[in-house]
């Protein structure tokens, strides 16, 4: 069940959040990560033409739900689906801005089930993923 007046059209409260260098490389030791990509400045310079490491695409995600099912006030249980296309590399200590909305509410069964849309912009306003979140409440 949903607490908060909700319609389409209404955004979700953004959410900032900064790449810190020393957290994402605690990531990468708990995630066994062994993607170069993700590990080593010389490699994605050299072969890849990057500036830095790249922030793996797991790891960003992983603030999607966070985000979302902070402004649901915990409801865990809403969370139906969410999809996720990546547009461009983020870097250690980039900050990057979450913003989504309403996009359509509709009624099925006994459920009312939440469209929203989303995007991710670093703050230079640079898009680097965008994407949908279905979220079904019971009446």
């Amino acid at each position: 069940m949903i607490t908060k007046k909700i319609e389409i059209g209404q955004e979700i409260p953004s959410f900032k959040v900064k790449m810190e260098k020393k957290t994402y490389k605690q990531y990468n030791k708990l995630a066994k990560e062994i993607n170069p990509m993700h590990l080593s400045k010389l490699y994605v310079h050299n072969r890849l033409g990057y500036d830095d490491i790249l922030i793996a695409g797991n790891f960003l995600f992983s603030f999607v739900p966070k985000w979302i099912i902070d402004w649901i006030d915990g409801n865990i249980n809403a969370l139906s689906s969410i999809t996720i296309k990546f547009e461009n590399p983020v870097y250690p200590n980039d900050e990057i801005i979450f913003n989504g909305k309403i996009i359509d509410i509709k009624q099925e069964d006994k459920r009312k089930v939440v469209y929203c849309e989303y995007q991710v912009e670093k703050i230079n306003n640079e898009r680097v993923m965008s994407g949908t979140v279905n979220l079904s409440f019971s009446k």
